[in-house]
């Protein structure tokens, strides 16, 4: 996965990228903002985004994630995959623990603006802009009785 990610920050000149010297596992690490959610083909195609970061894209659909932070002391979570809601007692810990991360290269993404009808909106490509050589195929509903 470092090999991964050494490749893709290169496209963008970015060289020195330092990775943890262990990954903890069954851990609360930190948190994100999720700022949006767009399949893969949107996220191509947006090209104030850094290139390196449109590659990551490799699943149907893409979290928008903005302002890393890191716990300073990772919780345990044991059997917990996925996203989910913390308990509180467990939120109320971690968000006194919490602590701004630097990537290697920061990213804001290109959302709406709520005054603006026209700005950009995350779903608003279709494929038919992007992939214009594929054969549309209509989606099926099946119904059970």
């Amino acid at each position: 996965m470092e090999d991964f990610y050494r490749e893709i920050y290169a496209v963008n000149g970015i060289t020195d990228i330092k990775f943890p010297d262990h990954y903890p596992v069954s851990r609360l690490l930190g948190c994100v903002d999720v700022v949006g959610c767009v399949r893969s083909q949107e996220l191509v195609c947006w090209e104030n985004v850094p290139e390196s970061v449109r590659l990551e894209g490799l699943t149907d659909f893409c979290w928008l994630c903005e302002n890393p932070q890191r716990l300073v002391v990772p919780f345990e979570m044991r059997g917990y995959q996925g996203v989910y809601s913390l308990e509180r007692r467990i939120y109320d810990g971690a968000v006194r623990g919490l602590t701004p991360v630097q990537g290697p290269q920061p990213v804001t993404f290109p959302l709406p603006d709520p005054r603006d009808p026209f700005s950009l909106k995350p779903g608003s490509l279709t494929f038919d802009l992007i992939l214009p050589n594929l054969p549309y195929k209509r989606p099926q509903v099946l119904l059970q009785q």
